[in-house]
Order: C-alpha cells, then structure tokens, then sequence
C-alpha cells in the first residue's frame, strides 16, 4: 500500500494521513465518476465511507506500531536504570542488614595483601566537632562497606583491560613499574644523578662506612658480604615507557654503576645480583610483578651460599 513506508516516529503518521487523505480524494474521483454514470446524485455516502475506511486503517496499522516501538525502548531504558541503582545501592543495602544483624555473612570480598585496617570511633560532641568523627568513621565505613572488595577489582581490571591504567607503571609487553625505580633508573631527579659531585660524595661516604663496617668484623673474625639486588627497572629499562627513557639527562650516571666502582676500589667484598640473571629465557622479573622470579631468587641464593662456604671454609650445604 502507498502508506506502508517507514520514516521517523514523529513524521510518519503526518506523511502517511497526507498519503491516505490523497488515497481518499482518488477514491471519492472514481465513486463520483461511478455514481454519476449511473445516474445518481453528485454526493454519497460511499465518500465518508473512504474516508472512515483509510483513517481506521491509518489510526489502527501505525500508531499502535510506534507505542510499542516507544514502549520497547521505555522498558529498556528502565531496566538499564534499575540495574544501575542496584549495583550502587546494593553495598549499602548489605551493609545495613549487617548492621541490623540481619545476616552474619561477610560480604566484603576481602582483598589480599598488606592494608591499613581502621577501628570504629566512638561518637563525641567534641570529636563531630572537630570533624575527627567523621574523617575516621569515613575511614571504617570505606573498610567495612559490604562487596568493597569485588569492586574494587572490578574496578581495576576494567582500568587496566579497557584504558591500560593502573596505581603503577604500566610499560611495553604489559610489564609494571614503580615510579621510585624508574626514576632510579632515569635520573628524573637530581638526586638519582650521580655524574653530579655533591651526589657522588654522598655515595663516597656510604662506600667508606661499607669499608669501616668490613674491617672491624674482621677484627671479630666474620665475614661481610654486601649483596646487591637490581630492580626490574635496571633490567627491563628497554620496556620502560618512552616518555621517561626519554627524560634521561645527558651524562646521568645510575647510582649502581657508582657503586660498584667504589666496591671495587675499597677491595669491599660484594655479590652482583645481575651477574646471575637469566640467559636462556627464563622470566627474571614477573610482568604483573616488580619482585623477583622463583628462579633468579633460587640462582642468587646458591651463589651467595657458595661465596659463603668459600670465605668461611665451611662445608654449607648447597641449594
């Protein structure tokens, strides 16, 4: 039929009664040339007949069309907001039952590591006052708030899958840093530099402590052994991200460098962690990770044990 094409909502049922009110005009032409053939008068019914016809047809085929259409998305639309407000006002909602002693379920989904836990303050005039109350029952609340710690993980992963941010450095081959070993490693502070000569007299002194300490254990008749670790920065420094690498300041000399000299030249006895980092592949660092791998930590280990037994004679058993 002329009316059955689609346009927008708000315009397809004025198209269409143009449409079906030009359907009726053709339709009244061809009654009234009929009508008239047969001798009758110029007007008839047949006439609002169309008419009542085509816009029966116009009110019943499409309006109710775009009702349900609208009434679609209007369900949508409220399911999408029901769903928000559940997720938000589900934590306190499981918070207050717990409260209540409604249920004695932990729903914290508690995280794992190290955290600062805090003790519910009691309630004062002169502690809500002072706002003491609320910065620490802010504190507690943020502690125990039911599903805190689903969300926070939650949270994370979507920071760092979708937009690859995290509370650490995250670098090529989806390795992660800490700013403090970066800047180690880059010298993003004059205070990394040792090329610098107040620096380099600071790491002097230390050098000479390291010396003094050796010799008067000897005294005693112990060993001293001064071990150094690098970090995943000193050693993955090419997945480091380019805007620090970047900042490295021509002539920067890393404090590990520095060092080992002075070792040398004070005849101070060490042990070079990087001298056993893996040569056939093996991870020395994790990527989601700034410690060291099992098996660096197994490789150094054995060698210190060995350094150990050479200095003392002893017959340490070896790992």
């Amino acid at each position: 039929m002329p009316y059955s094409t689609a346009v927008s909502p708000g315009t397809d049922v004025k198209v269409n009664l143009t449409v079906s009110i030009r359907f009726f005009r053709v339709n009244c032409k061809r009654a009234k040339g009929r009508h008239e053939q047969a001798g009758g008068a110029t007007r008839h019914p047949v006439y609002g007949l169309f008419f009542l016809t085509d816009l029966t047809i116009l009110k019943f085929q499409y309006i109710p069309f775009y009702r349900k259409k609208l009434k679609k998305e209007s369900v949508k639309n409220h399911a999408v907001c029901i769903a928000f407000l559940g997720i938000i006002c589900l934590p306190a909602a499981l918070t207050l039952a717990k409260a209540c002693h409604l249920t004695k379920r932990n729903f914290g989904g508690n995280l794992s590591g190290y955290f600062e836990s805090h003790e519910k303050i009691s309630f004062s005039c002169r502690s809500y006052a002072d706002r003491e109350y609320q910065k620490k029952f802010e504190s507690f609340l943020s502690d125990t708030i039911a599903m805190r710690g689903y969300y926070i993980r939650i949270y994370n992963q979507i920071q760092y899958s979708l937009f690859r941010l995290s509370s650490r450095i995250i670098g090529h081959n989806g390795d992660i840093f800490e700013i403090p070993y970066i800047a180690t490693e880059c010298g993003l502070s004059p205070e990394y530099d040792f090329s610098i000569p107040e620096q380099r007299q600071q790491l002097e002194e230390y050098a000479d402590h390291l010396e003094s300490i050796q010799r008067k254990l000897e005294k005693l008749g112990k060993h001293f052994i001064f071990y150094i670790t690098p970090s995943k920065a000193a050693v993955n420094f090419t997945d480091i991200p380019a805007k620090y690498r970047l900042k490295k300041p021509e002539g920067f000399k890393a404090p590990y460098f520095t060092l080992k000299e002075l070792l040398l030249q004070k005849n101070i006895c060490f042990l070079d962690g990087r001298d056993f980092f893996s040569t056939d592949g093996t991870p020395d660092f994790y990527p989601t990770g700034i410690h060291w791998a099992r098996p660096i930590e197994q490789r150094v280990s054995r060698a210190l044990v060995e350094k150990m037994a050479a200095l003392t004679g002893k017959n340490i058993p070896r790992i």
